[in-house]
């Protein structure tokens, strides 16, 4: 039986990390502006509306930044899988998977949620495998093909 499993650990790192305010900061880094912005800038609309004006967030050329978002191996041993994302175009750096710890009977293997990725099967432009142990290259028979099979490098 396979799972998706995310690590106590992570989740841990993370709060520890942002206090728990990963909202908050998002919040306070984000450039909303009111009026129209320049001819053929990016814009991305706002959820939020004030009366009948849409709030409109401009994307300068300082904020398209490389993502880095790391869906296991952080603080763990096993699962390691980091994906690259700029623009529309992401790369991924191993797919392995962990072995189940004592407190998860029934599981034989834990490998990435890749949850993130659905949907964005086109943008991946391949698979770097950075050496062959099971926990970077363990999850790949199991993703390969929900990933829309890209090329592995």
């Amino acid at each position: 039986m396979f799972g998706n499993y995310k690590g106590k650990q992570t989740q841990d790192f993370l709060n520890r990390n942002t206090g728990g305010k990963q909202n908050q900061k998002i919040k306070k880094n984000t450039n909303i502006k009111k009026e129209k912005s320049a001819p053929g800038s990016r814009q991305r609309k706002s959820s939020s509306t004030k009366g009948n004006v849409v709030q409109k967030q401009t994307l300068g050329k300082g904020e398209d930044k490389l993502k880095v978002i790391v869906l296991g191996g952080l603080e763990e041993v096993g699962r390691n899988m980091t994906i690259l994302e700029y623009r529309k175009e992401i790369i991924i750096i191993d797919m392995g998977l962990q072995f189940p710890e004592e407190n998860m009977p029934g599981i034989d293997c834990v490998i990435p949620n890749i949850s993130y990725l659905k949907g964005k099967e086109e943008w991946i432009k391949g698979i770097i495998i950075t050496h062959g142990h099971y926990d970077h290259i363990g999850a790949i028979p199991y993703l390969i093909n929900d990933l829309g099979n890209p090329p592995i490098f």
